[in-house]
Formats: C-alpha cells, sequence, structure tokens
C-alpha cells in the first residue's frame, strides 16, 4: 500500500517541487549506457527521470502502486514514450525482461518488511535479462547530518 502522501492527488502534484533532480540522475543515465536499453523504472512516482530516460531513446516501463503519481506521469512531457504499470514491487508481472531495473529517490526504503524486500528482489530476478542490473540507493539511517563530508564516506567505504 502506496504512502497516503503519494495517493492523494494535491499531495502528490507538489512532489516534483520538493523532490527536484539530482546528481543522481547522472548515475542512473550513465548506468542504462547507451540507448536502447530495456529498463524498468520501479516506484517512478510522477516519471520524470523515466521520461528522461526515454527522450534518449531507451524503451522504458515506469511503475508506480501510486495512481496519483501515474496519473502525473501520463500527462508529462514525454509521457507518451514510457509504458505506464500500477503495480508495487512485489506485484511485478510483467513479459519483458529489463538491461537495468532501477530504484531512484530512496524507493526501496518504502520496503518495510524482510518478507517485502524478499518478494521484490525475487521479482526482479523474474524480470532482469541475462545480463541486466538491479540498482537502486538508501539512505544510511546511522549516519548524522554533520557526518555527511567526505571523510565519511571515504570511512564508510573502506569498512564495508
Amino acid at each position: 500500500m502506496p504512502c497516503a502522501s503519494y495517493v492523494d492527488p494535491r499531495l502528490a502534484a507538489v512532489y516534483d517541487h520538493l523532490n527536484p533532480p539530482g546528481k543522481e540522475d547522472g548515475f542512473y543515465a550513465a548506468l542504462a549506457g547507451a540507448p536502447p536499453s530495456i529498463i524498468l523504472d520501479m516506484g517512478c512516482g510522477t516519471g520524470r527521470f523515466a521520461c528522461q530516460l526515454a527522450k534518449l531513446e531507451h524503451r522504458v516501463t515506469g511503475a508506480d502502486p501510486a495512481g496519483a503519481m501515474l496519473g502525473i506521469a501520463r500527462g508529462r512531457e514525454g509521457g507518451e514514450r514510457v509504458t505506464w504499470v500500477e503495480t508495487d514491487a512485489a506485484g511485478l508481472h510483467l513479459a519483458t525482461r529489463f538491461d537495468l531495473i532501477i530504484m531512484t529517490g530512496h524507493a526501496f526504503q518504502t520496503l518495510l518488511s524482510d518478507t517485502e524486500i524478499h518478494a521484490a528482489l525475487q521479482a526482479f530476478a523474474g524480470h532482469l535479462g541475462p545480463c541486466g542490473k538491479l540498482a537502486f540507493e538508501t539512505r544510511n539511517p546511522l549516519a548524522r547530518m554533520g557526518d555527511l563530508d567526505t571523510g565519511f564516506v571515504a570511512r564508510n567505504r573502506q569498512t564495508a
């Protein structure tokens, strides 16, 4: 069940203003490689990044459990280039096999239990092509805002 903030059309309408594009877009675009890759943007929200990838000539499917967010995505410039699917990660049942499955904007954090995480990862495994990749981001709950400097990141990479 998606968060109420994403289901309410009034709140979905302000999502992009509260979550502007970030430098992570470049990271995910680079993972997509040269077009045309077949990409699933799981938890695509309002479709901003899915449409950006489609404009680069990738074949993109945007999936999200919140109909209000997908309503905005479908009406976005370039939205006609994307296949939109209303589903959560565990309920993903498509015939397509993807070169890349992404979960941007900390969408992975909406998976709140080990059961949900397992179901999502199992669904993703069944949707990846032979050389497919899964990429997602998540916040480090142990990090304090004052620690978010290069030294902190470097120390954690060395100990991970």
